[in-house]
């Protein structure tokens, strides 16, 4: 199964009631450490343009994949996932799925997003970025 992955969620989406949250599982390291494969996603219909640090659920190259939002624009979204060193995918706002509003690990909750939570991805992101260019000859 290619990593970040969710098996079978056009099919869950087509039985999910109509804007209604559902629950898959993921598949794949893509999210790590954040999220790891097993892990069942709480996922809410968009609603609204998802926001910088957000999780969000899309078909990219026939998989459906969750990954974070690290970049918006007027015409869509860039998203990659946190174990990602480089691959990032554009998005149309039309093509979001959903948002990942919560995530369990055996049954336990395991997080909820929150603006707090944003700020220290968005500062860790940029360190990296930061880090990233500093190394790379002008």
């Amino acid at each position: 199964m290619p990593e970040g992955t969710i098996p079978h969620l056009d099919e869950i989406v087509r039985l999910a009631a109509p804007g209604e949250p559902f629950v898959v599982s993921l598949v794949g390291r893509s999210m790590h450490p954040a999220l790891r494969e097993g892990d069942q996603l709480v996922v809410d219909p968009p609603g609204g343009r998802p926001r910088l640090g957000d999780v969000i659920v899309f078909p990219y190259a026939g998989r459906m994949l969750a990954h974070r939002v690290i970049g918006c624009g007027a015409d869509g979204i860039l998203a990659a996932g946190d174990a990602s060193t480089g691959q990032r995918e554009r998005v149309r706002f039309e093509r979001v799925v959903g948002v990942v509003r919560a995530a369990r690990r055996n049954g336990r909750p395991l997080w909820r997003p929150s603006s707090r939570m944003r700020a220290l991805f968005l500062r860790l992101r940029l360190a990296v970025v930061y880090r990233m260019r500093m190394g790379r000859p002008a």
